[in-house]
Formats: C-alpha cells, structure tokens, sequence
C-alpha cells in the first residue's frame, strides 16, 4: 500500500550535506544544526510507542533528578513539558499523559522536599492540581497543533480527486530517493503510466465516467505498491510510481503485475481504456527529479506512438548512455 501524501521528513537531511560536500563546500554551522534537527526528527518519527514511552519517561527522570539537584533556588518544572510534547507530537496521546502524570509527581515530591516540607499545607495540593493541568493541556496542544499541520499538508501534497499524491509531493519525493542514491550505490524505479482512449470515454459517457476511472486506476496503483513507494497523479490522466531501492528484474514483474490488474478494472467497468507504461530502472541517480521524471515519460510517448497497451522498459545507467541496458516492449497478456 503506497503511503499516505506527507511531507518527506525522513530523508532531507540527506539532500543537504551531500551536495555541499560534492561541491567541496563545508556545511555551515547553522545548515549542520538544522541537519542535526532533522535528523532527531527522523529518529522520532520512526520510534515505536514503547520507544517514545521509554524515552519520555527517561527525559521526565532526568529532569525530576535535576529538579532535586538544583532544589528550592532554580525551577526548570518547564522542562517537563519536553517528554510530554514528544508524544502526541509524534503519534502517541497515551504516552504524553503518562509523560503527564510521571511528571506532576515528580513535581509535587519536588514540592514537599523543598518547598512545603509536609503535606498539610493546602497550597501544596493545588500546586499539584495547577501543574497537573498545565501538563494535560500541554498533550491537547501537542496533539491538536499536529493535528492540524497534518491535515495541511494532507491537503496540500495530496490530489484531490484521487487521494494519490500530487505532482509536487512526487517531486519532492523523487528528490529525496535522488538525494539517497548519491550518498548511497541503490537502484529505484519510475513507473510512468497514461490512460489509452481516456478522452474516448470523457466525451462519450461525461466527466463523472472519467472521474471514476481516474480513481479505479489510484486505486489498483495504491493496492499494489509498498508502503515505501509513492504514487501519484500528475496531472490529467498521467500516473507515476516511484519505486525505492527496486532493481531491473524487481522492477518488470512489478509492472507486469500492475498492467493487467489496471486493464482488468478498465474491463469490470467497461471502459475502452487501455495504458501505455514507460519504466526506467535507474543504477545511478540523473541531475535531478525532472530528469529522472522526463526519461520514463518518453518511453511511455514511445509505448503511445508505437503500439499503445504496452510496457517499455529501459534499463538507464547514466545520462551519457541512456538505454545501455534491457529495454523492450511488453504487451499484456
């Protein structure tokens, strides 16, 4: 299943470094300090809930051990609101509430040692009631503000018609796999796909029937890639995938799977639309997304003016030699 249109944070801080470094240029302190964030991010973003869990209630202990050192003289109860930003943040509401509740009574331990020196004062529990709340809305705010920036860039990386990714956020990904396969020597795939007859069907049954065919195509695209892979609509009735660490070989049965699949719900439908497919494996990454996007668009314009409903694919090894290695057109069977 292709993953959900967010933003690519997992990877930028491999778009950065590599090209100062190819250009000979040492990062600048503040380029390397955001790389370090975004690196921290990435980590973050990966974690699973007993990882986040574990690392909450570690930050929460180091903070209460601090809290004890520095005792009644420095307040860093501030701090606290770290840990329990961490989980909703990153997924996990019930870790930020148990971050919550960890840190509320190392607070009022902190209160009875050094501030109250017993339980009898009553100032001492609606301490424990004020901080308490500040802690749990300190979850709510975490998990709405991220709620919320999801959602945007939901919108914003994401075709409205089809609920695959958009021209934009494929770029953008495309970059990053780019950015990869320079620091790292792995293959990745692009498929291109175009609807044969598409116009056939818009002026011949109305915009609604293309509209449904737009979305039975996202939907086998989005049923037969790995979450790792991206899919999208480029525009019109153009399609790409793109296909992470995927060889040659990798790559020709997964087209050749997806073709008759896209035929078959054209069929169920019946609609007369067939697909030209152009599939470029790259072994080293070309200049840039558009590059990479621009080659296995003209092997799909080959595919349409030489047969339609077919797969060209090409085995592209470097801009000084495109085609060196497999290439054929395949026709479903």
């Amino acid at each position: 299943m292709t993953e959900n249109p967010r933003p690519p944070r997992e990877a930028r801080a491999e778009t950065t470094l590599p090209r100062e470094a190819e250009a000979g240029r040492p990062a600048s302190l503040e380029r390397r300090a955001r790389l370090l964030w975004q690196g921290a991010d990435e980590y973050l973003s990966r974690l699973a809930r007993p990882g986040l869990f574990f690392l909450s209630l570690s930050w929460v202990i180091l903070v209460g051990i601090v809290d004890f050192a520095t005792g009644a003289r420095y307040s860093v109860s501030l701090l606290y609101a770290i840990p329990i930003f961490i989980g909703p943040w990153y997924g996990s509401n019930g870790v930020g509430f148990a971050a919550a509740g960890a840190a509320a009574i190392s607070k009022f331990a902190d209160d009875v040692i050094f501030h109250y020196g017993s339980f009898s004062d009553p100032s001492l529990y609606w301490d424990l009631i004020t901080w308490t709340a500040f802690f749990t809305l300190t979850v709510g705010m975490a998990a709405t503000v991220r709620q919320a920036l999801d959602s945007k860039d939901l919108l914003a990386n994401t075709d409205p018609l089809t609920g695959l990714a958009n021209r934009r956020y494929f770029l953008d990904r495309l970059e990053t796999e780019l950015a990869r396969a320079r620091r790292y020597p792995r293959p990745f795939a692009l498929m291109y796909v175009d609807l044969d007859n598409f116009k056939a069907v818009n002026d011949a049954q109305g915009h609604a029937a293309g509209d449904a065919a737009l979305r039975a195509v996202a939907g086998v695209l989005r049923a037969n890639t790995r979450a790792v892979d991206t899919a999208a609509r480029l525009g019109g009735d153009e399609f790409a995938c793109l296909f992470p660490e995927t060889d040659h070989p990798a790559m020709a049965s997964a087209a050749a799977k997806i073709h008759p699949l896209l035929l078959g719900s054209m069929t169920e439908a019946r609609w007369p639309i067939t697909f030209s497919i152009g599939v470029t494996t790259f072994e080293n990454p070309p200049s840039s997304a558009e590059e990479a996007l621009k080659a296995a668009d003209g092997l799909m314009y080959s595919v349409k003016r030489a047969t339609k409903n077919a797969i060209l694919h090409e085995h592209w090894s470097g801009p000084a030699a495109p085609g060196s290695g497999s290439a054929g057109i395949t026709a479903p069977t």
